[in-house]
């Protein structure tokens, strides 16, 4: 029989055939430089696919092979010491077995606390009649009124909010979308069924790993009271960095998430609907130069990437802008994208942004904050998969901070 009539009638491939033939568990002669396989190797791959079966490897199996061939297991001792290898081997699996129940065990309930979790209550979230007095025109700084409004309960769901200036933005189902806001696609995983898994599918989990250690920095320095104050996040994208904390945030804390692209801010504001429906969360779909917030009216101001990711597009940095929208005695977190010239370069599209990541000028832009604490976390190495906008093998770090406006 050749090989690869020997190969189908064992249903395995040729490569694979070769490969026990170069380990010496088939012994076909060679006649005319072709293999010919007779019974007593169609007795040997019998065997070998039993053996595979019964969890062995391949070197376990040549052990084996060696013993039956020179001894036939016709001493009894032989018998015994080839029976060894069996009692070990279900020793082995009867350990596994015992793992895999454990890991099934765990999984089970892991499954269960997930399905239990699905038994949500969906809230749509509006914006509250008692927030308005915190929106003010972003060009005039003249509180905005409401006009065309649709109430519910205490909230507003479809509206305007206008000034004499000629300012005006829309309230859509519950959401502020400002004249500044971007263009309803955005990146293509935004069109996907699930976005966040698509997000996922297309992101090195080496980027993961890396952002997230700017999140929990910021993470550990955040310590609110349970009374009536709003915070800011800059560039919210899917909310990652609120899904972190959100169940430590108290109830009387109003959280605001500026975003953008409109269709991030739908889907997180869906997501917050089924999962938190009782958090105050505003959702406002603007470019964080205009935010239509009033001075002052923010306690703590979050930027987790989010100005990096603008640095991208633009070449001034947001950050003063947003200020003037953070109290006094307010604090400013964040985790910012920088490089050193040497270690690493934009593509030649995003080259003309590239002081934009500029430690330095980074730096310079919270000149106006006391600095309570910063460090230089982390770094890593760009990949083909990693950012798009580097080329492969710059090396890209992580700073992160906090300051407080003082004065």
């Amino acid at each position: 029989m050749r090989i690869g009539d020997f190969a189908q009638k064992y249903d395995i491939s040729i490569d694979t055939v070769r490969y026990y033939i170069e380990n010496g568990l088939l012994l076909p002669e060679k006649i005319h430089n072709q293999y010919a396989f007779d019974r007593s190797c169609e007795e040997d791959i019998e065997r070998i696919l039993v053996f595979k079966k019964m969890r062995f490897t391949i070197t376990e199996i040549k052990m084996l092979f060696s013993l039956h061939r020179l001894t036939q297991l016709v001493d009894e001792k032989d018998r015994d010491y080839f029976e060894s290898y069996f009692i070990k081997k279900r020793e082995g699996l009867l350990l596994e077995k015992t793992a895999l129940d454990e890991a099934l065990s765990l999984i089970n309930e892991e499954i269960a606390q997930l399905q239990t979790q699905k038994l949500t209550v969906y809230r749509p979230l509006g914006i509250p009649i008692s927030f308005f007095s915190a929106f003010a025109c972003p060009r005039c700084a003249e509180p905005l009124e409401v006009g065309k409004a649709s109430v519910e309960g205490n909230m507003i769901y479809q509206g305007e909010l206008v000034c004499s200036c000629g300012y005006q933005a829309s309230i859509e189902d519950g959401i502020v979308i400002t004249p500044s806001s971007g263009a309803e696609g955005g990146p293509s995983y935004l069109q996907e069924e699930n976005p966040v898994r698509a997000y996922l599918d297309s992101t090195d989990p080496l980027f993961i790993s890396f952002t997230k250690k700017g999140f929990d920095w910021v993470m550990r320095r955040v310590a609110f009271e349970n009374r009536p104050l709003s915070v800011l996040e800059i560039g919210s994208g899917f909310c990652f960095f609120l899904m972190g904390f959100i169940d430590r945030l108290p109830d009387k804390v109003t959280y605001i998430m500026a975003e953008n692209h409109l269709s991030l801010v739908r889907y997180a504001k869906k997501h917050f609907e089924t999962h938190y429906p009782n958090k105050r969360l505003i959702f406002i779909c603007a470019d964080f130069n205009e935010l239509p917030l009033r001075k002052e009216s923010v306690y703590c101001v979050f930027d987790m990437f989010g100005s990096s990711a603008h640095n991208f597009d633009n070449d001034f940095y947001p950050v003063k802008n947003v200020l003037p929208l953070l109290k006094n005695e307010g604090y400013w977190l964040g985790s910012y994208l920088y490089f050193e010239p040497e270690e690493a370069e934009l593509l030649p599209a995003y080259r003309k942004y590239r002081r934009m990541f500029d430690l330095e000028r980074i730096q310079l832009a919270f000149s106006e904050l006391e600095k309570i604490e910063s460090s230089r976390l982390a770094e890593i190495q760009v990949t083909p998969d990693l950012l798009d906008r580097f080329r492969k093998d710059s090396i890209v770090s992580l700073w992160v901070y906090k300051g407080q406006k003082m004065g």
